[in-house]
């Protein structure tokens, strides 16, 4: 990642020095004629930059997981057209002088509609949007929304109690419906996010899900515990609904995985976190035993 970035910066860096040479050497003069050609190509480089970076959007696998385009493309976007447009700004103060910036510009236009592109790509990765969907603050807001529903709904379903504790199926002793939420959960996300990786290939964005999901639930486990310590059922829901999200992408697994390449990943990583839990002394923890 850091020689990716090294590697744009240099670019970037060398289309703002021809930018910069084209813009003392060129001659107006020279130009005449070519005003409205030189302007008009950088338009058209802009536009087509940005709907291309759009296409790429819609072309995501993950693309049903995201409400819209995220703040870094907006703004890449409206960068790329502003220089696209600087020419015609110029020309409302000096027709001579906007053919030179609209050909010193266009090196920097260039890169810039390949940095476009580049962004959109990363931004439409399942990698980005497990990070950006499902971070820590993300979770927080979602287990104080989910602990406060909970409640609320003990409540509510007392009155409608289909079965009373003498005669409650064994199912009904282990199961709650689940509260509505009116923050996002990031769980269902992640769960979400897993299960295309899988069914795409996409090894890497499963690694990160199986690696996120993991210490969201140790998060999830830890808020139960520490904050809401007068009610053990409150934690067993929380640590019970942190756990289904990595139970799906474990049955993803077992449905969509036809090469075992998934299945071996998510062995080795549900591995590593049991042995990382024993080096904490905390492998006969209900979590470690999950993992298991």
């Amino acid at each position: 990642m850091n020689q990716l970035k090294s590697t744009w910066l240099v670019t970037f860096v060398v289309a703002l020095i021809v930018s910069i040479v084209l813009l003392c050497l060129v001659e107006a003069d020279k130009l005449k004629g070519f005003e409205g050609t030189l302007v008009a190509v950088n338009v058209g480089v802009a536009i087509f930059a940005i709907n291309f970076s759009f296409i790429g959007y819609q072309l995501s696998v993950y693309r049903h997981l995201y409400r819209g385009v995220s703040t870094n493309q907006t703004l890449a976007s409206v960068g790329v057209l502003f220089l696209g447009i600087l020419p015609y700004l110029v020309m409302g103060f000096s027709t001579r002088y906007a053919p030179v910036v609209a050909l010193a510009v266009l090196p920097l236009l260039a890169c810039s509609s390949l940095a476009l592109l580049a962004l959109a790509k990363r931004e439409t990765s399942g990698e980005v949007i497990l990070a950006r969907m499902v971070s820590p603050k993300n979770v927080l807001a979602f287990l104080a929304d989910f602990a406060e529903k909970v409640d609320k709904d003990a409540e509510a379903l007392k009155k409608i109690s289909l079965s009373k504790p003498g005669d409650m199926p064994m199912h009904e002793w282990d199961w709650k419906l689940s509260p509505r939420t009116e923050t996002d959960d990031p769980f269902d996300t992640l769960a979400a996010i897993g299960t295309v990786a899988v069914k795409n290939d996409d090894l890497i964005t499963f690694e990160k899900c199986v690696e996120t999901g993991l210490r969201r639930m140790d998060q999830a486990i830890f808020y139960g515990l520490e904050t809401q310590r007068k009610s053990i059922s409150l934690v067993h829901r929380i640590r019970q609904h942190s756990e289904n999200a990595l139970w799906r992408l474990w049955i993803s697994v077992r449905e969509s995985d036809k090469g075992g390449a998934f299945a071996k990943k998510l062995q080795d990583l549900l591995a590593r976190y049991v042995i990382t839990k024993a080096d904490k002394s905390k492998e006969c923890s209900d979590e470690a035993f999950f993992a298991l």
